[in-house]
C-alpha cells in the first residue's frame, strides 16, 4: 500500500506492485481456500521482501494453536530455509519454486525431452501442458517431497519477451552502477561487463546464455509439494491461489487501501484493522453471490444499492413494526442470504 507519509515507521521503499514511484507498507495475509475467506493478517515494512516472511508466520501459527496445515504459495515465498521451515513446523505445502535455481533446471534437462511427448501431455481448463513428477529427498532433513515440471508452448513466448524486458532494466543498473541485489545472479549469468581505463565500464548481452534459456528453460515452471500427488491435481490447487489476489484487489480498489492517506502507524492499524473485517464481509458477499449463481448479476456495490431502499419503519406503543415493500430483485438477494423478506 504506498503511502506519502514521513512519520509512519513502516512505511519504506521495496518492490512496489502497483509500480508507483513511492515507499510502500506491505501487508501479509492468510486466506482460507476452502471458506474463501480472510484469516489473518500482518502489516509489515514497505522494504521487507515476501521471502522472509514465512519465519514469523510460521511462528504465530504456532503461538494462535493454528492445527497442521496444507499453505499454498507462489515462487515469492520459496527459498530452501522456508522449505525446511515448513518441515520442521510440520505443515504441508504447495509452493512454486523459481525455474533459474540450478538443481531446478538439472531436473528440467533430465526430463523434458521425454515430458514433451504424448505421455506427458494433460489439459487443464483450456490449456495444453506437458508435465513430470519427480521424487526428491530435501538436503536438510532428508524429508520426501516432489518436484513437479511443467511445459506451456503459448507461455514460452511470453517468458522470453518478459526475460527480454527484465534484462532491459538489469543492464541499465549494471550502467548506472545502482544495482539490485536481487538481479546479482542475472548480472552474472546473462551479462558480460569489461572495465576498462579508457572507456570505463561496458556491458553487453550474453547471448549464449540468453539463447540458451529461450531454447531449453522458457515455458517451464515448477511446483514443490510435500504430499505424493498428481501433478495436474497439483497444479489446479496451485492456481486457487489467485483468490488471495483477488483479495487484495478488492482490499485496495473497492475497499480504498491503494493509497494510506495516514501519517502515523497506530492510526494506519485501526483502519487497516477495521478494513480487514469490512474485508471478511466482502469476501462472504462474493462467495455467496457465486454459490447463487448470481455473481453474473450483481456485484457487492450492486447488491448494496439494490437493497438501499428497503427501509424498517418503527412505531411507538401497540403497533408493530412494518418493513417496506419488497421488490422482486430484493426478495431475490435476501432468500440468497437465507433472508425471509416477510419476517424481517
Amino acid at each position: 500500500m504506498s503511502s506519502y507519509s514521513k512519520l509512519n515507521e513502516f512505511v519504506r521503499l521495496g518492490f512496489n506492485r502497483d509500480g508507483e514511484p513511492l515507499p510502500q507498507v506491505n501487508l501479509a495475509m492468510v486466506y482460507g481456500q476452502r471458506t474463501k475467506l480472510p484469516v489473518t493478517f500482518r502489516i509489515l515494512p514497505g522494504s521487507i521482501s515476501d521471502v522472509s516472511t514465512v519465519t514469523n508466520l510460521l511462528k504465530g501459527f504456532d503461538k494462535l494453536a493454528f492445527p497442521s496445515m496444507d499453505l499454498v504459495m507462489d515462487r515469492g515465498f520459496y527459498s530452501q530455509k522456508n522449505i525446511t521451515g515448513l518441515f520442521t513446523h510440520r505443515h504441508h505445502f504447495i509452493i512454486g519454486v523459481p525455474t533459474n535455481r540450478k538443481w531446478v533446471r538439472g531436473i528440467i534437462d533430465g526430463c523434458q525431452d521425454a515430458m514433451t511427448g504424448p505421455r506427458g501431455y494433460r489439459q487443464l481448463d483450456d490449456d495444453g501442458l506437458f508435465m513430470h513428477t519427480q521424487l526428491l529427498q530435501w538436503p536438510e532433513n532428508g524429508r520426501r517431497c516432489y518436484l513437479h515440471v511443467y511445459f506451456n508452448s503459448h507461455q514460452a513466448a511470453d517468458d522470453f519477451e518478459q526475460m527480454v524486458r527484465h534484462l532491459m532494466i538489469c543492464k541499465n543498473e549494471l550502467e548506472t552502477g545502482e544495482l539490485n541485489k536481487e538481479h546479482e545472479r542475472d548480472y552474472e549469468q546473462y551479462f558480460i561487463v569489461k572495465e576498462t581505463p579508457v572507456r570505463g565500464r561496458r556491458v553487453d548481452y550474453n547471448d549464449s546464455a540468453i539463447q540458451a534459456f529461450r531454447n531449453r528453460y522458457a515455458g517451464f515452471f515448477a511446483i514443490l509439494t510435500s504430499r505424493k500427488m498428481d501433478a495436474l491435481d497439483a497444479l489446479t490447487i496451485y492456481r486457487d491461489k489467485d483468490g488471495i489476489e483477488k483479495l487484495f484487489d478488492n482490499l485496495k480498489n473497492q475497499l480504498d487501501l491503494k493509497r494510506l492517506r495516514i501519517q502515523s502507524s497506530g492510526r494506519m492499524a485501526a483502519r487497516v484493522f477495521v478494513q480487514f473485517i469490512a474485508l471478511i464481509l466482502l469476501s462472504q458477499i462474493h462467495k455467496i453471490l457465486r454459490e447463487k449463481s448470481l455473481s453474473g448479476r450483481y456485484s457487492p456495490r450492486l447488491l448494496l444499492g439494490e437493497l438501499e431502499s428497503l427501509t424498517r419503519i418503527h412505531y411507538h406503543g401497540k403497533y408493530r413494526d412494518i418493513t417496506s415493500e419488497v421488490t422482486k430483485s430484493q426478495r431475490e438477494i435476501l432468500e440468497a442470504f437465507g433472508l425471509d423478506p416477510n419476517t424481517l
